[in-house]
């Protein structure tokens, strides 16, 4: 199976070398789109699989139009996997860094380190893998939820909840929207309670 992505970069010769890569991958269809905007319009008719996006587009900011794709209000599902990619991490600051993350984005690349056009398809298609990692981890805790009390507690490590807890559903949203929750929760570092990893949490009435 071949996955539609849609690369948004509004530099012309950096989004052609990273066209013309992927085109030669196994694994994407590659189209360039010059604005989130514009890929929104087409995503109408052909819906992606992922996005790879730069950060800083001259006519809009990627982080913000991510709000608006996690809200459901485009044409992209709202749970797509989303890279994005900058040059310079140094100017744009810690502060963007973590909205992006914030907002939803699956990973942050740097370009030429992270990622270029000859590792391009290898480092999508560990996004993609990831993401579809998730949504087996998803699944389990909606089996999970379908025999519990859907406000049962999921204990997380105290410095990453206010309350010492998630419920199952606030467990699944954040698998979906955060990548670097996901993460954290599928090696280890979020404590699941024992009786949910083993299936025995309490049973609905």
């Amino acid at each position: 199976m071949k996955y539609r992505l849609f690369i948004i970069e509004d530099n012309p010769d950096i989004g052609a070398r990273y066209l013309e890569a992927l085109r030669n991958s196994k694994h994407f269809e590659p189209e360039l789109f010059p604005s989130m905007e514009e890929a929104d319009a087409a995503a109408e008719a052909r819906s992606p699989h992922i996005l790879l996006a730069d950060i800083r587009l001259e006519r809009e900011d990627a982080t913000e139009y991510l709000v608006k794709i996690r809200a459901g209000d485009t044409n992209f599902d709202r749970h797509i996997p989303v890279a994005l990619f900058t040059r310079d991490v140094g100017i744009l600051g810690e502060a963007t860094l973590k909205r992006a993350v914030d907002q939803g984005a699956n990973t942050l690349l740097v370009k030429g380190k992270d990622i270029t056009p000859d590792t391009a398809a290898k480092v999508l298609s560990r996004v993609l893998d990831d993401f579809h990692e998730n949504d087996e981890v998803i699944m389990a805790l909606e089996r999970i939820k379908a025999q519990s009390d859907p406000q049962t507690v999921v204990v997380l490590a105290a410095e990453d909840s206010d309350d010492g807890g998630l419920t199952i559903d606030e467990v699944i949203l954040h698998m979906k929207l955060n990548d670097d929750f996901a993460r954290k929760f599928k090696a280890g570092l979020h404590g699941v309670t024992l009786s949910l990893l083993q299936g025995t949490a309490p049973k609905k009435a």
